[in-house]
């Protein structure tokens, strides 16, 4: 604990000091002796002195130690892609990890193991399988965010070939602990093509055109021109072609077909495959619509005519999706025309 002054003291506060005590043992002196009033007045002068003593600014600290143990944090890519290298073989990754495990735990360091692929996952055991179906590199970095009070460093084992995820850099830097990586695989670069996204309605009518947009992403060095097609069932609605550039670029893919069954309808679009592709799982994917009638049934009831009657016909049979049946009230359970039950 210590006591500092913003101010130094100076002639001024030790003459206001002075003067303060002098008064206080005056007014001892000649005041009557009524030890209330005596009591008073030494308690307005002391608190005339603490005044000027804050004047000077006094600063107190403490200053206390608590002392904490981090973890080393241990990151290792288990997706699809980490059991496709030849060199080195996933056991060989497997043997790896476990000798660097088994150091740490002969040094006394303590660590958390994590497997990440497309989400982050905490592992008790050592066992990698590469049954992850993409990399998100982004939600790597947000885990590590969330835990970096408990860690005192991150180490990343991957081959880093990221296949989901959007400005990783970005969310890499805001991490303040130091991170080590530990790459796998050889220095040429791996290839992967996906459908990333699929932009469509969920409900249209029979007679309507359907306008289906896909998003294809790349990655590696990839300068093919490949096939993507829409299907229906096994039906085959519609194919392009496209090249793609490769390197996290992404192709815009447009679609448009007239759906021939109502309900729902399941649709898929497939992309083929590269060579040496590290997934082939994420080279298609489905999507559901909800086929409906070209136009809806509205059933009318009413009980004697009145104005607003008509006008409420006319604004439905105005809509060219709207087939309307009016069925008039004559009296107790009769209509006209009779509903059929």
């Amino acid at each position: 604990m210590v006591l500092r002054l913003l101010h130094a003291t100076d002639a001024i506060f030790w003459l206001e000091i002075t003067i303060s005590i002098g008064l206080l043992y005056y007014l001892y002196r000649i005041l009557p002796e009524k030890k209330w009033y005596t009591i008073l007045i030494g308690i307005r002068i002391l608190l005339f002195m603490l005044f000027i003593f804050l004047l000077l600014n006094p600063v107190l600290t403490i200053n206390s130690e608590k002392e904490s143990y981090l973890d080393w944090g241990i990151f290792v890519d288990n997706s699809a892609s980490i059991k496709n290298h030849k060199m080195p073989s996933l056991n060989a990754i497997q043997s790896g990890l476990e000798e660097l495990l088994d150091q740490l735990s002969e040094k006394n360091i303590a660590y958390q193991l994590y497997h990440f692929d497309a989400s982050v996952n905490k592992r008790d055991g050592q066992q990698i399988d590469g049954s992850g179906l993409t990399t998100n590199i982004a939600n790597l970095s947000l885990a590590i965010r969330k835990i970096e009070h408990t860690l005192s460093n991150a180490i990343i084992i991957s081959d880093g070939i990221i296949t989901e995820g959007n400005n990783h850099h970005l969310d890499f830097n805001k991490i303040r602990i130091p991170i080590h990586t530990i790459g796998i695989g050889k220095g040429s670069e791996m290839v992967d093509v996906s459908v990333q996204s699929i932009d469509v309605p969920t409900v249209v009518l029979k007679s309507d055109g359907v306008n289906v947009h896909a998003i294809i992403q790349s990655v590696g060095n990839i300068q093919d021109r490949l096939s993507v097609s829409l299907y229906h069932e096994k039906e085959l609605l519609g194919s392009k072609h496209i090249r793609l550039m490769g390197f996290g670029s992404k192709k815009d893919i447009n679609f448009r077909f007239q759906p021939k069954e109502i309900g729902k309808q399941r649709y898929e679009i497939r992309i083929s495959s590269v060579e040496d592709e590290i997934n082939i799982l994420n080279n298609k994917q489905n999507f559901n619509l909800l086929v409906l009638k070209d136009k809806y049934k509205v059933a009318m009831i009413t009980g004697s005519p009145n104005k607003n009657t008509s006008v409420l016909k006319r604004f439905l049979k105005e809509n060219p999706r709207i087939e309307i049946d009016h069925f008039v009230r004559i009296n107790g359970a009769r209509f006209k025309p009779e509903i059929k039950s």
